[in-house]
């Protein structure tokens, strides 16, 4: 975990924290009942606020089918503020003219938005659509490109923090954001990946 501060007259305070995990495993509801209580009512308290959470989620074209009639987190409990995750979906396909055989032709760079109110500390969910199916990249391209993406990050947040904020008498609370590695990351790429991140946000 860092600690940075963005923004020149007004500082935005951010947690910035790089975890090895499955994303399956942070979505789906937890096996201790109480803490799993506990979380949707955190979820469902922070709804209306200012407090939201969000996650990106990412799919190759081929996920596309899978991904819609798939047993996925949010279908482990019932949806009761927003449509269902179903509807959402038909929403979204309306959005993408089917091809002569019925299949929707989602392609790289594309991305939809789903909300939520049953997922664990979790509110929007933003789905961007990959390919996986490049040929082999050198290791040191993808570095550059890894290296855009935080910079990108960077560039959105202080964007972000110049922002009014409409908690003008009470004191601006910290927001965190997380990187998250695949869970069979070794020790070498976590440590890269830390570098990356103590030298694209000078953190602390």
């Amino acid at each position: 975990s860092f600690t940075i501060s963005l923004g020149n007259q007004v500082k935005s305070t951010h947690n910035l924290r790089l975890l090895a995990s499955d994303i399956d495993d942070m979505l789906k509801s937890s096996n201790d009942e109480a803490r799993g209580t506990a979380y949707r009512a955190q979820t469902a308290a922070n709804l209306y606020s200012q407090d939201l959470t969000a996650i990106v989620l990412l799919l190759t074209p081929k996920d596309w089918p899978k991904y819609k009639f798939g047993q996925s987190a949010n279908k482990e409990s019932t949806e009761f503020h927003f449509d269902n995750i179903e509807t959402q979906f038909e929403a979204i396909e309306n959005d993408f003219p089917a091809e002569s055989n019925g299949v929707i032709p989602v392609k790289e760079g594309d991305f939809f938005i789903t909300k939520h109110s049953n997922l664990p500390l979790v509110h929007v969910a933003f789905h961007l659509v990959i390919d996986f199916e490049y040929p082999t990249i050198q290791e040191n391209i993808l570095c550059r490109r890894g290296e855009l993406v935080l910079k990108c990050i960077k560039g959105f947040m202080m964007e972000n923090s110049r922002i009014p904020k409409r908690k003008a008498d009470k004191e601006e609370e910290t927001k965190t954001v997380q990187f998250l590695l695949p869970k069979n990351a070794n020790e070498q790429q976590f440590n890269s990946q830390r570098q990356w991140l103590i030298d694209t946000f000078g953190a602390n």
